[in-house]
């Protein structure tokens, strides 16, 4: 007998069952009473903690959606990930669903940071909250945690439409949404005044390495053959897809420059990102339309956000020829 013949077997008898006990129960003058069912008993309860949402359902969900479309670089170049089939826009609408859901979970009352005698990641480290400080902070500023716990569930309700709409660039600018709306909460209840987990630390402290690597290998030589584009228009349309290609680099790279290094002042330091960020992207929308006259325009704005960024943070001459930030910026 297979393993579905036993659950109809077991399903019919249990019918058989309820049928008799009904039947008795009645037999006997007697019907269930509305109250039958203890009181309270199909009320929502808030049975798992917040450390189990996050780590079950929102960071699973959450790491999906951003992977969804994503650049990177590995051995084989650059590569570029976005949903494409009808079976990868229902993958990020499912992974989105979790989030919409697992956000108003995040809303019940009374709900423990974590079960008793389980500790938070990074618990103990400096400047990061334990499960009681955590609830403690909630407790302090309900009202703001429950602010961002709607803030991720409409977000996570705009994922769903995108996926819906299979619009990738939407997809894409939900994915910075959904990011900014859970550090925030998390320096806010978790990490508390900007303070990151070792994690986070660790990855800074080799941030300046990261972006002079950045600058070398990938911002130097994309940005150098969309200047000589602008210089010289592209001939053919083998010629136009290199320069796409350069500017999706290029692209690539805005999110990580964003993000101001340590010992820098964010804001001319996001500023001049930022500046970088739209001449990328008017510099991609002009080679997308095959616009010559638009790509030189898109240029010298991008030329101009490099120039501005060098001569606040000097580049230095590397023994190989290349270009970089100066590590003394980073200082």
């Amino acid at each position: 007998m297979s393993s579905r013949q036993r659950l109809q077997g077991i399903g019919l008898g249990a019918l058989a069952i309820g049928l008799i006990a009904a039947a008795l129960f009645f037999v006997g003058g007697r019907e269930p009473k509305a109250g039958a069912v203890a009181q309270g008993a199909l009320a929502p309860q808030a049975s798992t903690s917040l450390q189990d949402i996050m780590l079950s359902l929102i960071d699973p969900a959450a790491d999906e959606v951003w992977e969804s479309v994503s650049e990177e670089w590995d051995k084989d170049g650059y590569r570029e990930r976005k949903p494409v089939t009808g079976e990868d826009w229902q993958a990020v609408r499912k992974r989105a669903v979790v989030l919409l859901e697992a956000a108003n979970l995040l809303l019940a009352p009374d709900r423990a940071v974590a079960d008793t005698g389980k500790k938070l990641d990074d618990d103990g480290v400096a400047g990061i909250l334990d499960a009681a400080g955590v609830a403690n902070a909630i407790a302090a500023d309900r009202q703001g945690y429950e602010s961002f716990s709607v803030a991720l569930r409409e977000t996570a309700r705009e994922i769903v439409a995108a996926a819906d709409a299979k619009s990738v660039t939407t997809l894409r600018v939900l994915g910075e949404r959904l990011d900014a709306v859970c550090e925030a909460c998390h320096v806010r209840f978790w990490y508390p005044e900007a303070q990151k987990p070792p994690v986070a630390a660790l990855r800074q402290k080799s941030r300046a390495d990261a972006l002079l690597r950045l600058m070398q290998d990938k911002i130097v030589p994309a940005s150098s053959a969309v200047f000589e584009a602008a210089a010289e228009a592209p001939a053919d349309e083998l010629a136009w897809a290199r320069v796409e290609k350069a500017v999706a680099i290029l692209a690539a790279t805005t999110p990580e420059l964003v993000r101001t290094p340590p010992g820098l002042a964010p804001t001319p330091w996001r500023e001049d990102a930022t500046a970088y960020t739209v001449a990328v992207a008017e510099t991609r929308e002009a080679v997308a339309r095959r616009n010559a006259a638009a790509l030189e325009t898109a240029n010298d704005a991008l030329y101009q956000s490099c120039e501005a960024c060098h001569l606040a943070y000097p580049p230095q001459q590397r023994g190989n020829g290349s270009i970089a930030i100066s590590p003394a910026a980073f200082d």
